[in-house]
């Protein structure tokens, strides 16, 4: 008889303090796993924390575009400037001689085309009434906060047969002779009564009639 081989001992391994921890983990999270399914409850996981810090809103940026808000008064200033109210806003209406923040864009009439857009800046712009621009100073008077106006200016309030060349090559940003549209939000006010010689008539509210009666 030929002699067997001896052989050799069985031994089953055993498993180390850290890999009985981890399988012990894992059984406990299927079992909450399947707790859940069960009950259609969501797991801690797939419920949103709040960390306490602010909203934060994403918004893509785009060519701007004139708004298609519905008018809700229009009238004329006497110098031709036409005044387009798409929302009033609240509270004591701007004086000629206010102080007024204000963010606004300005479009090329003929093209639609965006050429200044304050939005893009931090903060809003703020200035006296009576300093600005009399297309602001005519157009800005009887805002209230939070209100919203469509200015379509005349060249001559506007930039005249200048325009506005272009900083770089050929060309206007603002062509000479053209009819701007500003689009102005008032932030803010502060009132402040204009002195006698500055030159900031408002625009008489009984001026102002509903859009649809007008053509």
């Amino acid at each position: 008889m030929s002699a067997q081989p001896d052989k050799m001992p069985v031994t089953t391994p055993r498993p180390s303090p850290s890999a009985l921890a981890a399988a012990c983990c894992l059984a406990l999270g299927v079992g909450l796993g399947l707790a859940g399914c069960d009950d259609n409850t969501a797991s801690p996981a797939q419920t949103p924390r709040d960390t306490g810090g602010p909203a934060v809103t994403v918004t893509e940026v785009v060519q701007p575009k004139l708004s298609t808000a519905p008018v809700v008064a229009r009238f004329t200033h006497p110098t031709g400037l036409i005044i387009e109210d798409l929302k009033i806003g609240e509270g004591m209406p701007a004086l000629p001689g206010a102080f007024v923040s204000f963010r606004h864009r300005g479009f090329v009439q003929a093209t639609g085309e965006c050429y200044e857009d304050s939005y893009r800046a931090e903060t809003p712009i703020e200035m006296s009434l009576a300093k600005a621009p009399k297309r602001l100073q005519y157009g800005l008077v009887g805002m209230r906060a939070g209100g919203v106006r469509r200015l379509i200016i005349p060249p001559d309030l506007a930039f005249g047969d200048r325009g506005i060349p272009r900083e770089e090559g050929e060309g206007f940003v603002v062509p000479p002779g053209a009819t701007v549209i500003y689009e102005v939000e008032l932030v803010n006010l502060r009132q402040f009564i204009a002195q006698p010689g500055e030159n900031a008539p408002p625009a008489p509210a009984s001026d102002a009639t509903p859009a649809s009666d007008t053509k």
